[in-house]
């Protein structure tokens, strides 16, 4: 059975499981796109679309024109399950199967086994402002960084070639509109995002940079990276210095993702935002 026809059998009409199974495989569409992509005729695309926010499986996206995207699976189905809750408990069960039936399937298809390149061993600082390069450049919505208590205990000025190249890193990011927001302990050495921010020359960016970075202040344990909606990214610490980082992992895993963003929102909440020396002054 195809993962159309489980989308059906679990409550999707045609059109709604065609548009939902395009989001998930394309990212992100506005409905132009999103129609000529998934054959949905044009004339039933945004009540198709209406239909699909209503049940919170697709989200939108402000902006002309605007663009939707796939709530991920794991998450879309529960809450088609609890909808459409059957009082019948054969019926109740046969819903659950098929559900189990079609994470499996689209699981297979769109998450397939990490390979080495999502390991990435870090030998220098250059090896690290590389890494963070390709990590940006697979960004197209978000990127979150938190940062645990252990590596804000240093108090060293970055060198400015190091401070040039972050600076660069960045405001690749800001020019694709991509908001960045950063958690970090309470150290000296937060001046360094001033330092950053310092080699912003250029006007449009230095407002993109207010507008779209923001930090606040937090001590905590937790340690990763989000990109987008499926990735993750952990650092394993040099045991040698517990400052450095040794080794990035990268996992793709939307269910991962979902559950670390939950976390890192309860604590933006707690945290205080980071003021620099030109607000302060």
């Amino acid at each position: 059975m195809s993962d159309i026809e489980l989308l059906q059998k679990i409550g999707l009409s045609k059109y709604q499981a065609l548009v939902y199974a395009c989001l998930l495989q394309k990212g992100p569409l506005d409905a132009r796109a999103l129609s000529l992509e998934s054959h949905v005729p044009m004339g039933k695309i945004y009540d198709t679309l209406s239909s699909l926010l209503e049940d919170e499986i697709i989200t939108e996206h402000s902006g002309r024109p605007k663009r939707y995207e796939s709530i991920v699976p794991e998450i879309a189905f529960q809450r088609i399950y609890m909808r459409y809750f059957i009082d019948s408990k054969n019926q109740r069960n046969e819903l659950k199967k098929t559900i189990t039936q079609l994470e499996q399937s689209l699981e297979r298809r769109h998450n397939p086994t990490p390979n080495l390149q999502d390991i990435q061993i870090m030998y220098t600082n250059k090896d690290i402002l590389n890494y963070f390069v390709e990590v940006h450049n697979e960004a197209t919505k978000e990127v979150v960084y938190v940062t645990q208590t252990r590596y804000g205990s240093f108090h060293s000025e970055i060198d400015e070639r190091t401070a040039y190249s972050l600076m660069n890193n960045l405001v690749s990011l800001l020019k694709k509109g991509i908001p960045v927001k950063i958690l970090y302990p309470d150290s000296p050495y937060l001046n360094f995002f001033s330092q950053i921010a310092a080699y912003i020359q250029e006007e449009p960016i230095q407002q993109m940079y207010h507008d779209l970075v923001e930090i606040r202040i937090l001590n905590t344990e937790h340690n990763f990276i989000l990109v987008d909606g499926t990735m993750c990214i952990f650092e394993l610490e040099d045991q040698r210095d517990l400052t450095k980082p040794y080794v990035m992992i990268r996992i793709r895993d939307a269910m991962l993702n979902s559950q670390l963003r939950e976390i890192f929102h309860k604590l933006w909440e707690d945290a205080t935002p980071f003021k620099d020396m030109d607000e302060k002054s």
